[in-house]
């Protein structure tokens, strides 16, 4: 593996935003993050912070009895890019 090639590697960037973790936040009932009040969602929601994958997220829902829908690659970030 060259050097460009581990700037484009996902683990490699995964390991760097590691530290920028604030946390994945359960929502009984939806809350939105800056007050919009256009939405008429009542359910339950997650807030993900930086730096996590759809697997990280995935372990959370299950500990809330809650389903989530990803593209199926437990180790993509959940944040996209």
């Amino acid at each position: 593996m060259t050097s460009s090639d581990a700037l484009r590697d996902p683990m490699v960037w995964k390991f760097e935003f590691r530290h920028l973790r604030k946390g994945i936040t359960f929502q009984n009932i939806f809350e939105s993050s800056t007050g919009c009040t256009a939405n008429n969602w009542t359910g339950s929601a997650f807030k993900v912070a930086g730096g996590y994958s759809w697997g990280d997220v995935a372990a959370e829902a299950q500990k809330h009895n809650a389903v989530i829908v990803t593209g199926g690659t437990p180790s993509l970030g959940a944040l996209g890019g």
